[in-house]
């Protein structure tokens, strides 16, 4: 009866005078902004411990002597904190929500895994930036991502259609590998 409910839900023709557009509008880009800072921070804690441990010629903050310089010794701290955040969200919205959130059962086994698989990617960020560096290694993960996307539009969610749009894709995928070429050559 729920996946009837939520089908129905997902399928109905939204009709939408307008009125609250502004509104959803507003709360989608301000939920955008909220996630490119915490995106774009993400490894900000760990870096700097690791810039600033006194040792290999790094400076020097008394308070980071000794600490590790490898980028996987941060990973189960990074991973706790993350999930220490994601516990109180959900405990904030559980409170908004008068203990009553709406969990969908159908999204508990995918919302996991994709969980699994987006640590496994943190994980490779974290070894990348130890080799590579953060100046290459950042625009490279960002790259990535954005590419698989986009084949996943095309290939199964069938999201991207028309020459027009196949002939634009192409185009960006070139400039994306251009782009990620001159970056990891620009290490030299």
């Amino acid at each position: 009866m729920e996946a009837k409910a939520a089908d129905s839900i997902q399928n109905q023709d939204i009709e939408n005078d307008g009125a609250e557009e502004p509104k959803f509008q507003f709360k989608g880009i301000a939920a955008a902004i909220c996630a490119g800072f915490l995106f774009g921070n993400n490894f900000d804690p760990p870096t700097y411990i690791q810039q600033h441990n006194c040792s290999d010629g790094n400076k020097c903050v008394e308070q980071y002597r000794g600490a590790s310089s490898e980028p996987l010794d941060y990973v189960f701290a990074h991973f706790c904190g993350i999930i220490l955040m994601s516990m109180t969200v959900f405990l904030v919205y559980s409170m908004i929500m008068k203990n009553k959130p709406w969990v969908s059962s159908e999204l508990c086994a995918p919302a996991f895994l994709s969980g699994c698989m987006w640590a496994l990617g943190q994980v490779g960020w974290f070894i990348a930036n130890g080799i590579l560096g953060y100046t290459v290694a950042f625009p490279l993960a960002v790259i990535g991502p954005g590419l698989v996307g986009s084949l996943w539009s095309v290939f199964f969610f069938k999201e991207i259609r028309g020459t027009r749009n196949y002939l634009l894709l192409v185009a960006v995928f070139t400039l994306s590998i251009i782009c990620a070429i001159c970056i990891v050559l620009s290490r030299g």
